[in-house]
């Protein structure tokens, strides 16, 4: 008997109009009303859930920051909670999202009850055990100032007494001394870091709070690539700064990790350094012309603070005899021990030709002929500043890093 086979295309016989009254069927047992129902309000549940989260990310970085700017935190979290609010409202469509800190520690105070686990409003990975950290979390809130996310459809199927749900997130930002974070291309040896700070105890103003007064001169400090006070043996932390290489754009620095060893250049070389892989192609000399013009800028300079990598320790692989001198990087490697992290502001400088005084106190660094020959130099403030990056444990700098932990 030869087998049976059905064209392609062709409906075999009896099925036409099968679908339609699958459909009618399920109309009118209102399944697909269902189904369309569910999948709408599921949708805007989902919507209000990733405005809630990126919200509660905001409105827990910005927590941290203020509870790390305020010396009487945790006390002050009603305050630091209307910032909170604030921030989360922006992430929201209609600008409205309640936000409250939930708990956190600080400077080893717990307060809390953090949200237990399996809660909705828990944060997702597991709290710092030491260190500072603050949990935020965010609720609905319409427009009407309600706390339940109306339906759009749910109510119609399942009566008057579903009038919503409510939607929650939540956010865990950890700060204390960088581990590790993008620097920029400068080096500031510890040495010079000290004598900079009396050793971490005097710092400028946070750059956001700069006053035609304040800081005052007498904090600006002026860094030397040979002629410092930190000259050593060379297997020690030579010279007040080196300058990081390979790194492809200056705008977003290199990533540096504490306790490792990086290529650097000791900066009294730094009109000799040409490197395609260094800030876009240019020579290093041509990119501090072009920060020192940023500097410069009209109407008037503004403090920027920049991330810098601290080195304690330099060791150089090559010709003892020239790898000494610092001037050969043919030859030699150098490899710079970083140890944590400064924010610093830079107002000036002279590398070769390019550079000027600082624009803050009108001070040059410096002899010029030195300056345009062997020993290019910068002045500059460092302050408390902060970063985003990983947390850590080690000795601080001034910098303080804020990461999202959960």
């Amino acid at each position: 008997m030869p087998a049976v086979t059905w064209t392609a295309g062709r409906h075999r016989p009896g099925d036409r109009g099968a679908v339609t009254a699958i459909v009618a069927v399920l109309l009118a047992g209102g399944v697909l009303l269902a189904i369309g129902a569910m999948v709408v309000d599921m949708g805007q549940l989902y919507a209000e859930r990733q405005e809630l989260l990126s919200g509660a990310d905001a409105a827990a970085m910005v927590a941290a920051k203020a509870c790390a700017d305020d010396a009487n935190c945790p006390a002050d979290l009603s305050t630091i909670t209307q910032t909170a609010t604030a921030a989360a409202g922006l992430n929201a469509l209609d600008g409205r999202s309640d936000a409250s800190i939930l708990c956190g520690q600080v400077n080893g105070t717990i307060f809390g009850p953090c949200p237990a686990t399996g809660t909705t409003a828990k944060c997702q990975g597991t709290r710092p055990g030491t260190g500072n950290y603050i949990e935020v979390g965010t609720t609905t809130r319409t427009a009407d100032g309600k706390t339940l996310l109306p339906p759009a459809f749910g109510g119609a199927l399942l009566g008057t007494q579903y009038q919503g749900l409510q939607v929650d997130a939540c956010a865990r930002v950890a700060w204390g001394t960088p581990s590790s974070a993008s620097a920029f291309p400068l080096m500031i040896s510890q040495c010079s870091w000290q004598n900079a700070t009396n050793g971490g105890t005097t710092y400028a103003p946070s750059s956001a709070n700069w006053t035609a007064t304040n800081p005052v001169n007498s904090l600006e400090a002026m860094f030397y690539a040979r002629w410092s006070g930190c000259q050593s043996s060379s297997s020690s932390a030579n010279n007040d700064f080196a300058i990081l290489t390979s790194i492809s754009n200056c705008t977003t620095g290199q990533p540096i990790t504490a306790g490792t060893d990086v290529l650097g250049y000791p900066a009294a070389t730094i009109k000799a350094v040409t490197t395609s892989l260094y800030c876009q192609g240019q020579t290093i000399m041509e990119w501090f012309q072009q920060f020192f013009n940023m500097l410069f800028s009209t109407p008037a300079p503004s403090p920027h603070t920049v991330n810098v990598a601290v080195y304690d320790s330099t060791t150089a692989s090559g010709p003892p005899l020239l790898c000494a001198l610092g001037l050969f990087n043919a030859f030699c490697q150098y490899h710079y021990h970083v140890v944590g992290f400064a924010a610093l502001v830079i107002t000036g400088g002279v590398f070769g030709t390019a550079g000027g005084p600082s624009w803050r106190t009108a001070q040059a660094c410096g002899i010029p002929i030195l300056n345009t020959f062997i020993d290019p130099c910068f002045t500059g403030f460092f302050v408390t500043g902060k970063l985003s990056g990983t947390v850590g444990s080690g000795s601080s700098y001034g910098a303080t890093a804020f990461q999202q932990v959960g």
